[in-house]
């Protein structure tokens, strides 16, 4: 694929996302769930946790598309591309949540991408160029951990089917985040811990950075 024909595919990715047009490959975990009998004020308060999930899912989309389009190796390239495609799924899953609740998209959705592409970019460019770009894993370090959860979940279960007839988790529910929640863990603290963690590994990574 050629520089032009990048930049008009990232551009569309850019424009489904923060738009909230996105289609899940797969049904949602929350399909088979009865709805509970939410008050209004109740309704109201879900649909807004829910937009900020739908937000971090956004931002997400725009790190790994940042981190691809600095990538040097086409490998590295493919890797991260591939990850934001199967995050996809969450990305539909929350907007249509939202829209269930009667809630809407953040306005701030635009603002949120560009921030997050740029700081993707910037991460992935600086490890580039001080040729240490396991940095730039260290720095990404819950997304990748977020990615290892979905694949360790996914091979352990084809595994043990094959194995013993019935496929077995690891974890509650893949990604992580959501193994968190599926333990009691509130919205607000699967967020505040996930931006708390990314900030130490940042700081973590750039005082690993040797400038050659």
């Amino acid at each position: 694929m050629d520089i032009v024909d990048r930049l008009i595919s990232d551009f569309d990715t850019a424009l489904r996302t923060v738009a909230g047009v996105h289609r899940a490959g797969r049904p949602s975990p929350g399909a088979s769930v009865p709805e509970a009998d939410l008050g209004e004020h109740d309704r109201a308060h879900a649909a807004a946790l829910m937009r900020v999930n739908h937000v971090g899912e956004v931002c997400a989309q725009a790190l790994y598309q940042g981190q691809a389009m600095a990538a040097g190796d086409p490998a590295v390239r493919q890797s991260l591309q591939q990850s934001a495609r199967e995050e996809e799924d969450h990305l539909a899953w929350t907007a249509a949540r939202v829209e269930e609740l009667g809630g809407r998209l953040s306005y701030l959705n635009p603002i949120w991408y560009a921030g997050a592409l740029a700081l993707g970019a910037a991460l992935g460019t600086v490890a580039v160029i001080v040729r240490q770009e396991i940095v730039l894993f260290i720095m990404g370090g819950v997304f990748v951990v977020e990615t290892l959860s979905v694949m360790l979940q996914v091979a352990w279960f084809k595994y043990t089917r094959r194995r013993y007839g019935e496929g077995r988790r690891i974890l509650l529910m893949a990604p992580l985040h959501h193994h968190f929640e599926q333990r009691g863990w509130k919205e607000t603290q699967v967020v505040v811990r996930f931006w708390i963690i990314p900030m130490m590994l940042v700081l973590f990574g750039l005082s690993t950075l040797k400038l050659r």
